[in-house]
């Protein structure tokens, strides 16, 4: 480490761009001198914000590069894998975050490793769907190699698994429905996933699942991925080509099983026996609803021909399994079109109340609708101001948010950007009389609780009219 007196330390940290010089006259006058102990002055920045622990570290280790990425300066380190590290960044200009995954300087310095990562991220520029992390730009700068992605607020479906021990049935089918769905998406445009595991895909704070690392897995040979490793053993096993979508299938099926077990179906071996000794499911769990079972164990057949010959036909079992738990679903044939999750109206629900929550989300996915969920009006407000399109309409609870949520209320109506954007306002019993007083305009209804789901469905229908 560096022993660096204050002033040199801010010389350094504006000398790589990382602080501006009104920031620093900022925190100088907060002193009211500059021979101040180099701690205080560090911890003056961070809790202001004008620098974070990881650029401090960095710097005081006396590194001069890795600050930026083209116009992304790096904020902190998100994680890291073999071949890439992750990134949180935000643009120079526009001020707003993204995801820079960076190819490691091992694999930058071999051109065919280089030249796949490059493919691969330009294979991602084409897949836009809500259950798919986007990638906005692939950029190579003389030796440096990377991605720009949509930073997704959340946590690996691992670490959700974790935490969750086991997921209930319901729930494990809405997750698997949203994975498939994108990977149906990327099927139709010729793409595999090829490392279909619980990390590889995040769960955003709105309970979004959505992958990454499409096709990135061969990066570093067979030898270089425990994934790969699987994939490869698999389809060895089963005398099918490399890169059968069959395969993807399957593990998506281990996915299922672990969701609703809380453990890998594959023992921790490279041994071909290790695919046909898992554990029955219903081993696991003795009242597991036999259309849940039956969608696991047809993916994850070892003969191909028995498996799911597509992702359309495991989508379309999975809606049948959907079904099968909850009759209140539409009905309608199996086979109907599946509905692009990118066209469906997004409906932001801010609302603290666990229960109602749940009641909401899941009445407005059965209506057709993708609900996003934040539990405070502080956060509702940040998501809207970062980008007015990222829901079409908000359902605002003021019986379980009172002032804040009629202040959300409020700004949003005053707001350039937000004065036309649909909302629902739910007013609890003790709140008749101050809803009867307000005049409201025709893009704002207000319902009162108890809520009937129907009338929910009544009111977003006249607020947002089918295209």
């Amino acid at each position: 480490m560096l022993e660096l007196t204050a002033e040199e330390f801010a010389q350094r940290a504006f000398d790589l761009n990382l602080i501006e010089q009104r920031d620093l006259e900022s925190v100088w006058g907060h002193f009211g001198t500059r021979n101040v102990p180099t701690e205080d002055f560090q911890n003056v920045l961070l809790q202001r914000e004008y620098m974070t622990n990881y650029q401090v570290e960095r710097l005081l280790k006396g590194e001069k590069a890795g600050f930026y990425y083209g116009d992304y300066k790096v904020l902190y380190l998100v994680g890291t894998g073999s071949f890439a590290r992750v990134y949180r960044g935000v643009h120079r200009e526009t001020g707003k975050v993204f995801a820079l995954k960076v190819l490691r300087k091992r694999h930058a310095e071999k051109p065919p490793e280089t030249k796949k990562f490059l493919r691969e991220g330009e294979m991602g520029l084409k897949l836009k769907h809500p259950n798919i992390v986007p990638i906005y730009e692939v950029h190579s700068i003389r030796h440096t190699h990377f991605l720009v992605m949509e930073f997704v607020e959340g946590q690996s479906l691992r670490e959700f698994v974790q935490i969750r021990r086991k997921i209930e049935p319901a729930e494990a089918v809405e997750i698997m429905l949203g994975i498939v769905s994108g990977l149906h998406h990327a099927w139709e445009k010729g793409i595999t996933h090829r490392d279909l595991k619980l990390s590889n895909v995040l769960m955003s704070s709105d309970g979004v699942p959505m992958m990454v690392d499409f096709g990135l897995a061969g990066i570093d040979g067979d030898a270089g991925n425990a994934r790969t490793v699987d994939y490869a053993g698999l389809e060895k096993l089963t005398n099918a080509d490399k890169g059968d979508s069959r395969s993807d299938i399957y593990f998506t099926g281990c996915m299922f099983y672990h969701l609703l077990t809380g453990r890998q179906p594959l023992a921790n071996t490279k041994e071909a026996s290790r695919f046909r000794e898992v554990v029955p499911l219903r081993q696991i769990i003795p009242d597991i609803p036999l259309a849940v079972e039956s969608v696991v164990n047809r993916a994850m057949q070892i003969d191909v021909k028995q498996r799911h010959q597509t992702q359309l036909d495991l989508l379309i079992d999975l809606r049948k399994a959907r079904k099968a738990l909850d009759p209140e679903f539409a009905d309608g044939s199996a086979n109907q079109a599946i509905i692009d999750p990118s066209q469906m109206k997004r409906i932001l629900i801010v609302e603290s109340n666990e229960a109602l929550q749940t009641a909401l989300r899941s009445g407005l996915k059965k209506s057709g609708y993708r609900p996003l969920l934040v539990t405070d009006a502080e956060r509702a407000q940040q998501r809207i101001d970062r980008d007015v399109k990222s829901a079409d309409a908000l359902i605002i609870s003021l019986a379980s948010l009172g002032k804040a949520g009629l202040e959300l209320h409020r700004n949003l109506l005053n707001g350039s950007a937000t004065g036309k954007l649909a909302q629902v306002l739910l007013f609890g019993k003790s709140q008749a009389k101050f809803k009867s007083k307000l005049d409201l305009p025709d893009h704002v209804a207000a319902l009162s609780m108890p809520l009937k789901m129907s009338e929910l469905r009544e009111q977003l229908a006249k607020l947002l009219p089918a295209d």
